[in-house]
């Protein structure tokens, strides 16, 4: 199998003009609040000859192959995202409550997607979360479009998912 030569019409590989944006696109981008510090590498440049050429701190425009300035930050500051929240023991309340679309039991307990910003590969925090049979957890899942599932069965689960954080914890601060 023969791959193509994956290089731009000035010579530079495509890897290297994605790393370019990439910098580019981020020089000014950090988060307040962030305890890690991230540090960019310097993109390379096409050839031996062209990163001699330039001086640190230049890179190549990959559009025009002309040399310009790049800002490159020593650090990248990064700010934890939204906080996610895990609490065992509220899902053990979750799940020992009944079913809020048919009342069956048992239940498991549904982490309601929409109720907090996305993150990779991270699940909402444990407080967003809401009692199902597995019935209607699969059901909603295989749905595919969980707000809109929400409405066709006439159910606010945030709400609900507020509601049974505070019994939870009221309960937990009780005993």
């Amino acid at each position: 199998i023969q791959l193509p030569l994956l290089k731009a019409e000035s010579g530079q590989h495509y890897s290297e003009i994605l790393e370019t944006l990439y910098v580019t696109c981020f020089k000014n981008f950090s988060y307040r609040g962030a305890q890690k510090k991230v540090e960019l590498r310097q993109p390379k440049l096409g050839s031996k000859k062209e990163q001699s050429d330039t001086t640190e701190g230049q890179d190549t425009n990959p559009q025009s192959g002309d040399t310009s300035e790049v800002a490159q930050p020593e650090n990248l500051i990064l700010e934890k995202g939204p906080r996610r929240i895990r609490d065992k023991e509220h899902l053990k309340f979750i799940a020992s409550n009944n079913c809020l679309i048919c009342g069956r039991f048992p239940t498991q307990a549904h982490h309601i997607q929409y109720a907090q910003a996305r993150a990779l590969s991270r699940k909402v925090s444990d407080e967003w979360t809401v009692p199902l049979c597995a019935l209607h957890h699969r059901a909603l899942h295989d749905h595919g479009n969980e707000e809109k599932w929400w409405a066709e069965n006439g159910i606010e689960p945030v709400e609900e998912a507020i509601g049974l954080w505070q019994l939870s914890h009221h309960l937990d601060s009780a005993g």
